[in-house]
């Protein structure tokens, strides 16, 4: 029997999914790939034909899945297209965003004032943080994401990038 995928939310599809930890990274890593579609492009200006974007959803030990809430109230608001990882741990939500975007300094200060009011807006309120892939290692705190070294954050999260090619691509039936 095929294994079965775990529905996160009705927005989204599960491409892969980590029910548990593989391997000794951080307090119990793993992740999953999920995938919607997308009108935006990277720096939220309208795109047709429409593209599908893939993001992935990095897990500690406890696999808190109110995280999608997160998720979710950035897509409704238009503010996923650029997000690449994003993930929970220790009470905070860590999102690493797409290089371009994250070099626009008036589209990142407006994304992370939402991204905070969508965090404290939660019934359990959240503190937030944003990085981009490039600067994990640099001027991100990755410890916010992955409770491990920042360079062993950097290679893990490089390597989840080069299997599936995170962001946008074109949509193909």
């Amino acid at each position: 029997m095929k294994d079965q995928k775990q529905v996160y939310s009705t927005l989204f599809s599960t491409v892969y999914d980590e029910q548990a930890p593989v391997g000794l990274i951080g307090r119990g890593t793993h992740y999953s790939i999920l995938r919607t579609a997308q009108f935006l492009n990277n720096l939220y200006q309208p795109q047709t034909p429409l593209k599908i974007q893939d993001f992935c959803i990095v897990w500690d030990e406890d696999h808190d899945i109110r995280v999608i809430e997160v998720i979710e109230q950035l897509y409704l608001k238009n503010l996923l297209a650029p997000v690449l990882f994003i993930g929970e741990r220790k009470g905070g939500v860590t999102v690493i965003l797409d290089k371009e975007f994250y070099n626009n300094k008036s589209l990142l200060r407006s994304f992370s004032q939402q991204l905070n009011e969508i965090s404290q807006g939660l019934d359990d309120p959240w503190c937030s943080e944003v990085g981009s892939l490039d600067l994990v290692t640099k001027e991100a705190n990755p410890e916010t994401l992955i409770n491990d070294t920042s360079e062993k954050v950097s290679v893990y999260l490089n390597n989840i990038n080069n299997l599936w090619s995170l962001g946008q691509k074109e949509f193909r039936q």
